[in-house]
């Protein structure tokens, strides 16, 4: 457990190898990551935790965070800091000490505070804190053999932290007189009756929901009775008891030499959050990211593609011929299975690179630099700085990326960032924009895929702007960050959660289009007679298709492009499938997908951009229908569905007439 931005993640890499699965936790999208390493003949799960800042449950990382180690049977909590925010971190570190569950503290980058002059008494700040305490450099892989043999130590010989955190009289008295009532169902929870006094006392929904009736009333006297004495809140008092510990616990352990304090992260700082600077960067470096992941995987995509035509569907192809198979077993094979498995293989790597740059940028601290950097941005069209993290998230994900907008305490700026966090192109669109751009744009792909990631971001705020004059009037609430100091990313941990991501991808969005190859293969294997005269068939497919059609000619998806129409209809249930939709009703014309009908540029265009702004798919609508009702999700969609058809309708026939 830890903090954001503390080398979390890259400590459990460096802790256990390659030895890791990932997946979500149960019921939620949040990602769960948990692996093993063998010590002694003794195999160890390791389970990594979400990053936060504290155990308040405002949060579905920290209530995931919180729950686990409140409810599980876990041996070890192993708390990691990052040793230039120490006093920061320590908050968290004490909030876990109250548990009274064996502990390990890792104070991780351990290297650049002795490059800095920064010097940690790990005797004394081990005493004062009641457990261990290891230095390491994730990274760098130093420490790592120790910690694994301390955790070993502590497993089989545990010890737990009795320090005691001296709050304010009044707090003191109310614990006092809570402890010997809540011992039993302490006891119960496997928890120490200190610490469930104290969750009382601060209000805790979690603890509320299990206490007694008795020690509900008892907890509601006792806030009343210091908010009389002290005229501040119960939890206000306990935060100042906490950071008065750590204070005087910082200024035991840390020791600066005659060194300059300045990190180098401060001076290159200095420039980089610079308002014409920065944004700009941030442009360069996401054209550059998308730049080389498609440069650096055409070449492979190619091979992958001859492969592919000359085992799996040549040679197979001949085969059933061979064996005078029916047709409609060969079609199913050629478009349905052999169609999905080439897609899938095709897409495997421009996306792994996609993963590996942001992983990049999420290690090295300049993920953070990008949140601060954009609030004052963000702060002129109405929104807050909070804001950015969920749409950062949104990169991967819609549906946490809403989730996380619970963290947002102010209910406009909620509300608001739920309804814009579709504009940022999630992962299911990887596959449609990397098909679409290797097809009609090899030489500037990756100029085409920067510029609707861009294009989604402006129409963001954009409509940010528009919502805040109707009807989301007020200031947005302030962003407060800390930024952690930049490092040299492992590059064994680059490729290993690169490498997690795109697994995750394959098993999620690449099912997906699988599935709908195959099924849309076989609904095309059965043709249906529609004129018995000139005996002409049609397959059920083409029928639809060419029935909705209409629709959507204004935005340039003439009559023969019916597959045009069938991939929108499917992308409402998972943006992922509109590949498979191409791709599953294509003809002997064009090379075996529906790519070939489009007649013109601005047709490709303008579907690309209905695609990135038209209507969230069915799992979005309903998980923001859960977080903000009815009204805002049917908004949305509405919204979303109006303005893309606006957009390609009006960029489909201006640029239709520029170019007459």
């Amino acid at each position: 457990m830890g903090n954001p931005n503390t080398g979390k993640s890259t400590l459990f890499s460096a802790v256990t190898g390659a030895n890791q699965t990932i997946g979500n936790w149960s019921g939620v999208t949040v990602e769960k990551k948990s692996g093993y390493f063998d010590q002694d003949d003794v195999r160890y799960e390791v389970v990594d935790l979400p990053g936060i800042y504290s155990l308040t449950t405002y949060s579905l990382d920290e209530e995931i965070a919180r729950n686990y180690i409140y409810q599980s049977s876990l041996d070890l909590i192993i708390n990691i800091l990052d040793v230039m925010n120490l006093e920061r971190n320590l908050f968290l570190t004490l909030q876990l000490l109250q548990f009274r569950k064996p502990m390990i503290i890792c104070l991780n980058m351990i290297d650049i505070a002795e490059k800095t002059g920064l010097f940690i008494d790990l005797p004394e700040l081990s005493r004062l804190l009641g457990c261990p305490v290891v230095s390491i450099s994730a990274a760098k892989k130093n420490g790592i053999d120790f910690l694994r043999k301390s955790v070993v130590e502590v497993v089989n010989k545990p010890s737990i932290s009795n320090i005691q955190i001296p709050f304010h009289p009044a707090v003191e008295a109310e614990l006092q007189t809570l402890i010997p009532l809540v011992k039993d169902q302490a006891n119960l929870s496997s928890c120490k009756a200190d610490w469930y006094a104290l969750q009382l006392l601060e209000n805790d929904s979690l603890i509320f929901s299990k206490a007694s009736d008795i020690e509900k009333d008892f907890a509601a006297t006792g806030r009343d009775s210091i908010y009389r004495q002290t005229n501040t809140l119960p939890e206000s008092l306990i935060a100042e008891g906490i950071y008065a510990f750590i204070r005087n616990v910082c200024q035991k352990t840390l020791n600066f030499s005659d060194k300059s304090r300045e990190h180098i992260s401060d001076k290159i700082d200095q420039m980089m959050l610079l308002p014409y600077v920065g944004i700009p960067l941030f442009f360069l470096v996401m054209f550059c990211m998308f730049t080389l992941s498609m440069g650096l995987s055409k070449p492979l995509i190619h091979y992958i593609e001859v492969f592919f035509d000359v085992v799996f569907v040549k040679g197979i192809f001949s085969f059933l011929i061979s064996v005078n198979m029916p047709q409609w077993v060969i079609l199913i094979w050629s478009e349905g299975i052999c169609g999905g498995g080439l897609t899938l293989a095709c897409l495997i790597f421009p996306i792994l690179i996609i993963y590996l740059f942001i992983s990049l940028i999420e290690e090295s601290g300049y993920m953070a630099r990008v949140s601060f950097i954009m609030d004052r941005f963000m702060n002129l069209f109405g929104m807050s700085g909070k804001s950015i993290i969920p749409m950062i998230i949104g990169f991967g994900c819609t549906v946490p990326a809403v989730l996380a907008c619970r963290t947002l305490c102010n209910k406009r700026d909620r509300l608001l960032t739920v309804l814009l966090v579709p504009f940022v192109s999630c992962g299911a669109k990887i596959p449609v924009y990397v098909m679409f751009t290797l097809f009609f744009f090899p030489k500037y792909s990756g100029l085409v895929l920067f510029s609707l990631y861009v294009f989604g971001i402006v129409m963001a705020f954009v409509t940010a702007q528009l919502f805040k004059r109707l009807s989301f009037r007020g200031n947005p609430s302030e962003f407060v960050m800390e930024l952690p100091a930049y490092r040299i990313p492992a590059i064994k941990s680059l490729f290993i959660s690169a490498y997690n991501r795109t697994k995750m991808f394959i098993l999620r969005a690449g099912k997906t289009i699988f599935v709908v190859i195959f099924l849309f293969s076989i609904i095309n294997a059965f043709p249906i007679k529609t004129d018995k005269e000139t005996g002409e068939t049609k397959t059920l497919l083409t029928l639809t298709g060419q029935v909705i059609t209409p629709i959507f000619k204004p935005i340039g998806v003439e009559k023969e492009n019916w597959q045009a129409s069938v991939g929108l209809v499917a992308g409402l249930f998972a943006k992922e499938a509109i590949v498979g939709a191409f791709l599953s009703t294509g003809t002997e014309n064009n090379e075996g997908n529906g790519l070939g009908n489009f007649c013109s540029i601005p047709q490709v265009i303008a579907y690309l951009l209905f695609v990135l702004l038209y209507t969230p798919c069915v799992v979005v609508f309903i998980t923001v229908y859960n977080e903000a009702g009815l009204f805002y999700a049917s908004l949305q969609a509405v919204y979303q569905l109006v303005l893309a058809y606006a957009v390609a309708f009006l960029f489909y026939h201006v640029a239709t007439y520029i170019l007459l």
